[in-house]
C-alpha cells in the first residue's frame, strides 16, 4: 500500500499472553461457525475485506502483552504467513493455531489524503 508502514509484534510482556492467545484461537473457531461481515476475535474486531481491517482493539489487552495495534490497521500475517489476500476462512484457520505472530500494515493519514487529492 502506498505510504503504508508494516510492523511485526510477538506477544511479551507483563500480560497473561496465554490467556490472551486462547481467546484469539476460541474466539477464530466461533466466528468461523457465525459466518459475519465483522467478527471480534480476542481483542480485536475485525471486517472481513481484503485485507482484513483491524476496526476495533481492546487497547489495554493489546497493551499488556506487548502489541501496538490499532484501529484502521490492516491484518498482514499471522505467524509468518502472508494473508493480506487471504479470505475469511483462511485468516480464521490461521487464528485457531495462533502461535502468538501477528503482522499489521499501517497507512500513513498522509498518503490517505495524498490518494484523495488524487482522485480528484
Amino acid at each position: 500500500l502506498l505510504g503504508g508502514r508494516g510492523s511485526q509484534f510477538e506477544p511479551a510482556g507483563s500480560g497473561d499472553p496465554g490467556h490472551v492467545a486462547s481467546a484469539i484461537r476460541m474466539g477464530a473457531g466461533l466466528a468461523a461457525m457465525q459466518p459475519a461481515r465483522e467478527n471480534w476475535i480476542g481483542p480485536f474486531w475485525i471486517r472481513w475485506e481484503l485485507p482484513a481491517k483491524i476496526l476495533d482493539v481492546e487497547l489495554e489487552v493489546v497493551a499488556s502483552i506487548g502489541l501496538d495495534i490499532k484501529p484502521g490497521d490492516d491484518l498482514a500475517s499471522v505467524d509468518g504467513v502472508d494473508v493480506l489476500h487471504s479470505t475469511r476462512d483462511e485468516i480464521l484457520r490461521l487464528l485457531q493455531q495462533w502461535q502468538g505472530q501477528l503482522s499489521i500494515q499501517r497507512v500513513a493519514l498522509s498518503a490517505i489524503r495524498q490518494g484523495a487529492r488524487e482522485a480528484l
